[in-house]
């Protein structure tokens, strides 16, 4: 990206951290940032809460086990900070559609999976997500797979709202989309 993502700064002036904090908020207890955070200080949104990788270089693994044995819940809800078209509507569907007790992620009505993330994960997937690194696992998509998670069908339109911004000219893309948008609203 030659940047941070999480520092990003959408068109309503709030930085990418602070629309996920605050799309989050209303549906979980507690909302953490796991891993590095560069160009963004979570301090910044009061209740935000920052939780360092407990063993920095593992990617979205090391987050996972880092958030899963912080013992704060007995689930999660992962969202990635690359992430700024997703929807209430989206992440509750994951949420009522998931089952307590096993991993889930989004799929679309055709059964093309959009995992890894938006996912939920049992505080129990912790050992699961232990052994998968004890073995050089390093992706999170497999390891859903391994562990037969449920597949959520997302509504029509989904894939455009967990695509992740990977470089600025999907930045650049996703700026222009949303100033369209809201000159279309405004019309």
């Amino acid at each position: 990206m030659g940047q941070p993502k999480e520092g990003l700064i959408l068109p309503d002036g709030r930085p990418l951290m602070a629309f996920l904090f605050d799309l989050l908020k209303p549906i979980v207890s507690e909302v953490y940032v796991v891993g590095a955070s560069r160009g963004f200080e979570p301090a910044q949104v009061p209740g935000l809460r920052h939780l360092p990788d407990r063993e920095p270089g593992l990617g979205p693994m090391g987050g996972l086990r880092t958030l899963l044995e912080s013992g704060t819940a007995t689930r999660y809800l992962l969202v990635t900070c690359d992430q700024p078209r997703l929807t209430r509507g989206l992440l509750d569907v994951l949420i009522q559609e998931s089952p307590p007790d096993r991993p889930a992620f989004l799929q679309t009505q055709s059964g093309q999976s959009l995992a890894p993330f938006p996912s939920l994960w049992p505080e129990a997937t912790l050992a699961a997500v232990r052994d998968a690194m004890e073995r050089g696992e390093r992706s999170p998509r497999r390891l859903l797979r391994e562990l037969n998670a449920v597949a959520c069908v997302a509504p029509v339109g989904a894939e455009l709202l967990v695509q992740s911004v990977n470089t600025p000219g999907e930045w650049e893309v996703y700026l222009t989309q949303r100033g369209k948008e809201a000159k279309a609203q405004r019309v």
